[in-house]
């Protein structure tokens, strides 16, 4: 968005990188050298984007972009009053929706946003479980429905996705960045009122199901307060996920 000379990777980004790439050379239990190997070599591509500058944003009128470098804000900034205006290249405000709060991960589908909030946080407030919005009418984006299945209620963190092929909705329940088996599919074909698939909790609720990614498993490293396993979630059947194997 701003411009921008040379390249710099922001602090919080290595630090997140070196955290994984410890994770990654440390003996993992029951892990392969491959597996080691894989992941290792993944967080070296990611370092590397870092080292790669980006080219200077060509921003159009009515565009407000950042004064420094892009995705900074500068002190001058905020003690003028200029940071509470925004910052924007090419783009526009068309219209919002205020919502009760939510947590830090959506997902979206068509006209549709799937919006999770926090556990136990949501249980006390407005922000019940996963918030529906629909913006077919942009400018006036409405709250369509909210889900509240178990795992909906729980804490869905980045574990809420979309196939968009098969037009389905999933999410585990993690309320402590491990859950215990709630799991819930929802058809999503009509984007704004999606239609839960697996009523009740959803999985074996013997099997805890750590922070999830797009196919309901979660790799070694995502697990730092357990054991370092992998439990991938089978959805082939979309009416009753099933564990597929431990690893």
């Amino acid at each position: 968005m701003a411009r921008r000379s040379g390249s710099r990777t922001p602090k919080p980004l290595i630090a997140a990188a070196a955290a994984v790439l410890a994770a990654a050379i440390l003996p993992v239990g029951g892990a392969s050298a491959d597996l080691q190997s894989d992941i290792a070599t993944q967080v070296q591509q990611f370092l590397d984007i870092g080292k790669v500058a980006v080219p200077p944003a060509d921003c159009g009128p009515g565009s407000r972009p950042e004064t420094g470098m892009q995705g900074d804000v500068p002190a001058a900034d905020r003690a003028s009053g200029r940071s509470t205006q925004g910052y924007s290249c090419n783009m526009s405000f068309v219209g919002g929706y205020a919502g009760h709060g939510a947590g830090i991960t959506s997902t979206t589908y068509d006209h549709c946003s799937y919006t999770g909030s926090f556990f136990p946080g949501d249980l006390l407030g407005p922000a019940q479980g996963v918030q529906v919005i629909d913006a077919s009418d942009p400018a006036h984006p409405v709250l369509s429905t909210t889900l509240t299945e178990p795992a909906m209620m729980a804490g869905t963190w980045e574990s809420l996705k979309v196939n968009t092929a098969r037009k389905l909705l999933v999410g585990t329940g993690v309320p402590f960045l491990e859950g215990t088996g709630y799991l819930s599919v929802y058809d999503i074909s009509d984007c704004a009122h999606p239609r839960l698939l697996n009523p009740g909790p959803g999985t074996n609720l013997a099997m805890p199901l750590p922070i999830t990614t797009t196919r309901a498993a979660s790799p070694p490293t995502a697990a730092p307060i357990g054991p370092r396993v992998s439990r991938p979630v089978s959805s082939a059947r979309s009416t009753s996920p099933i564990r597929r194997i431990r690893t």
